[in-house]
């Protein structure tokens, strides 16, 4: 039995939700590029062995391990950077 590919969407569903936050966020540039870019890249990392997997059938199970744990590590701490600069604007007086 082989399991049906799984889309990108599924994987950038959140996305949507960053246009909410970005007000709040409080994250200098260079930050701000440092963390998209380990996303995206361990995005395409991963991406690139599920392919090899599904579609051209080659043998990565070690790959597929490591690449996910370090695709579970990067996305953890994506959020955790973005929860420690979000600053919710407070109402004056309060």
């Amino acid at each position: 039995m082989q399991a049906d590919p799984v889309s990108l969407q599924y994987f950038l569903w959140y996305i949507f939700i960053l246009p909410l936050i970005l007000p709040f966020l409080k994250m200098r540039w260079t930050k701000a590029a440092r963390v998209i870019a380990q996303w995206v890249g361990v995005q395409a990392l991963w991406l690139k062995i599920a392919y090899d997997l599904e579609f051209l059938g080659k043998d990565v199970k070690l790959p597929l391990v490591v690449t996910s744990y370090l695709f579970l590590a990067v996305n953890m701490i994506t959020l955790f950077d973005i929860c420690r600069h979000y600053q919710e604007e407070r109402p004056l007086g309060g």
